[in-house]
């Protein structure tokens, strides 16, 4: 389901891979499923970026030790159920900034 959405997107050239839960029938916020990153990019947690759209699930990566990023387009409050997302953004365009500094 991913693949052709990476596919189709300008984002594509910036994609080296896509990782889904979905096959391992892990789902997130399990530690399980973050450690799937991890292995699979042999990186310990703090050098991975992770991007949603949904503060928990910035929130869930954020207490696995990962770099979260929430992509905050309507301005939402902060969940309280977990450390805040490093990096609260209102648009995609601002990633490219931070990650390449």
């Amino acid at each position: 389901m991913l693949e052709p959405l990476v596919r189709l997107s300008p984002l594509a050239p910036f994609v080296d891979g896509v990782l889904s839960v979905d096959a391992a029938g892990i789902y997130k916020p399990s530690p399980r499923a973050y450690q799937l990153a991890v292995d699979r990019l042999h990186l310990p947690p703090p050098r991975i970026g992770f991007v949603s759209s949904n503060c928990w699930d910035a929130i869930g990566a954020q207490s696995y030790g990962f770099t979260a990023f929430w992509i905050n387009r309507t301005g939402a409050p902060v969940d309280r159920h977990g450390p805040p997302p490093r990096h609260v953004l209102q648009s995609l365009a601002e990633l490219p900034a931070l990650v390449t500094a």
